[in-house]
C-alpha cells in the first residue's frame, strides 16, 4: 500500500494511505468503508446472524471447553484458504462463518462450510490478536496499535481505539465491555458499541496476555511478572500475584480455579 501523497488525518496531521480506515498516530476515524467493493476479490454472501457471541478459547473466562462434538477420528481436509501472510491469530467461529487474522494485514470472514471469503478487513499492521465476535460486531487488535470493531455481516469498520503501540492481546468482550491488552503496558476496557474508553490499568510491561472475564473480574498478566485481578466496572486492582516471570499465558478460569502459564517453564493455578 502506497502513500496517497498529500491526504492527511485531519485531526493530527499525519499522512495517511489509500485504504486506511483509521489513522495510524491518533486513531482518528478517516472513513467507514465497505469492506468488499467491487474490486474486491474477497466480495462474497453476508454471514447467518444467529445472535450469539464467541470468542478466543471459547468464552470470556477463557475455559477452553467448547459445545458440540469433537473430530475423535480424522477423516480428511474439509477446505484450506490461503492468507496474505502467516497466521498467528486464532480462528473464532461464530454461527456460520470463521473469522481469523494474519500477518499479511488482514482479518478474514470465510463461509464454514467451503471456507469462501465473504469479506476481508485491511488494518494497517499485522494482526496476531485472535477476534471475538459479540452482537453482530468482531472485535480484534492489530499491530498497527489498534483495537478495530467491525460489522460482522459487511466487514465494515464501525470504529477503532488507538493505544499507544502494538496489540498482540486478544479481546474479551462480556457485559457490554472490551478488554483488551497492549503493548504500551496498559490493559484497556472500551465500551462495545462506541469504543470510548471507560478505564485503563497500567502495569510495569507489555501485556500481550490476553484478559479473561469472570463474574465481573477481569484477570489478565503482564511481561512484568504479574497477573492481576481487576474489578471489571471500575478497573480497580483487586488482588495481583508475583511470579517473577513475564506472563505471555492467557488465563483459564474453571471452577474457581485460574490456571496460566509463564515465561519460564512454570504452569500455575491460583484459588
Amino acid at each position: 500500500m502506497t502513500n496517497t501523497g498529500d491526504a492527511r488525518c485531519g485531526n493530527c496531521g499525519r499522512p495517511v494511505r489509500a485504504g486506511d480506515r483509521f489513522c495510524t498516530g491518533c486513531g482518528t476515524e478517516l472513513a467507514l468503508q465497505p469492506a468488499a467493493p467491487a474490486n474486491n476479490p474477497y466480495a462474497g454472501p453476508s454471514p447467518q446472524e444467529n445472535g450469539a457471541g464467541a470468542t478466543f478459547r471459547a468464552d470470556p473466562s477463557h475455559s477452553g471447553a467448547y459445545p458440540g462434538p469433537g473430530l475423535p477420528a480424522l477423516s480428511g481436509v474439509k477446505w484450506m484458504f490461503k492468507t496474505a501472510g502467516k497466521v498467528r491469530s486464532s480462528p473464532c467461529v461464530a454461527g456460520d462463518t470463521v473469522f481469523c487474522g494474519s500477518d499479511g494485514h488482514y482479518i478474514y470472514a470465510l463461509d464454514a462450510a467451503n471456507g469462501a471469503a465473504r469479506w476481508a478487513f485491511r488494518a494497517s499492521g499485522g494482526v496476531t490478536s485472535s477476534p471475538a465476535v459479540c452482537g453482530g460486531t468482531v472485535y480484534c487488535g492489530s499491530e498497527d496499535g489498534l483495537l478495530y470493531a467491525i460489522d460482522a455481516a459487511t466487514g465494515a469498520a464501525r470504529w477503532g481505539f488507538k493505544t499507544g503501540r502494538s496489540i498482540h492481546s486478544s479481546p474479551a468482550v462480556s457485559g457490554g465491555m472490551v478488554y483488551c491488552g497492549s503493548d504500551d503496558c496498559n490493559i484497556y476496557a472500551l465500551d462495545a458499541a462506541t469504543g470510548a474508553e471507560r478505564w485503563r490499568f497500567t502495569t510495569g510491561a507489555l501485556v500481550s496476555s490476553s484478559p479473561s472475564v469472570c463474574e465481573g473480574t477481569v484477570y489478565c498478566g503482564s511481561d512484568d511478572g504479574f497477573l492481576y485481578a481487576l474489578d471489571a466496572a471500575t478497573g480497580m486492582l483487586r488482588w495481583k500475584f508475583e511470579t517473577g516471570e513475564a506472563i505471555y499465558s492467557s488465563p483459564s478460569i474453571h471452577n474457581g480455579v485460574l490456571y496460566c502459564g509463564t515465561g519460564e517453564e512454570c504452569i500455575w493455578a491460583l484459588c
